[in-house]
């Protein structure tokens, strides 16, 4: 296995619920149904906000050079799209719990903190970021717009950076599979907390065919 075999395999079984966090409704999820400029880029400032704080602390403790030169650039990446989230906001971010970050916070294995933390959630938050594009696209708004697509590429290119890194760090099967592990357990969370959201709006997650 390598990490793009990893990461093809990360969507194939997770593919519905991929599907599912890039869906319409995944602006109502992240602002508890508030479809608002200032609602969508505080929840997604918020959320970058709680990872950038674990992929920072990672940095601090970890003894494999390599993964710990990638999550400090993560983690700098992060602070950098919080910024710019931010920017226009006033006041403190909100304070919302995080499922994705409490997640990666619990994991202590390298492998599986780049595969969930530079691979998996760099995937789940791409799917956000597009709606959040289109959101921007509706609304007229070119500069919104545009700030999401940047945001989705810098996010992109976060995932590239992960992927070469767990290859970097990954010399056995086991490690590759206790990677896959990880982010897949990190795309089920993810949709968990989305679908949690949803129902607790009384909305379901699951599409209307």
């Amino acid at each position: 296995m390598d990490a793009a075999t990893l990461q093809e395999a990360v969507r194939e079984e997770m593919a519905t619920e991929i599907d599912r966090l890039g869906s319409d409704k995944a602006l109502f999820s992240v602002t508890g149904g508030t479809l608002e400029e200032a609602e969508i880029l505080g929840s997604l400032a918020a959320d970058d906000a709680a990872v950038r704080d674990v992929v920072r602390s990672w940095a601090d403790d970890e003894a494999d050079s390599t993964a710990r030169e990638a999550f400090a650039e993560a983690a700098d990446r992060l602070d950098e799209q919080v910024d710019r989230l931010a920017a226009d906001l006033d006041g403190d971010l909100p304070g919302a719990e995080d499922a994705v970050a409490d997640y990666l916070g619990k994991l202590t294995e390298t492998e599986a903190r780049v595969a969930a933390g530079l691979v998996a959630r760099p995937l789940v938050r791409d799917r956000t970021l597009l709606q959040v594009v289109n959101y921007f696209v509706n609304e007229a708004d070119r500069q919104g717009a545009d700030l999401a697509r940047e945001l989705r590429s810098a996010t992109d290119e976060g995932r590239a950076a992960g992927l070469e890194t767990l290859d970097a760090c990954c010399e056995t099967e086991a490690e590759y599979e206790r990677a896959h592990e990880a982010a897949t357990e990190l795309v089920a969370v993810a949709y968990r907390d989305y679908a949690d959201a949803l129902e607790s709006l009384g909305l379901d997650p699951k599409p209307i065919c």
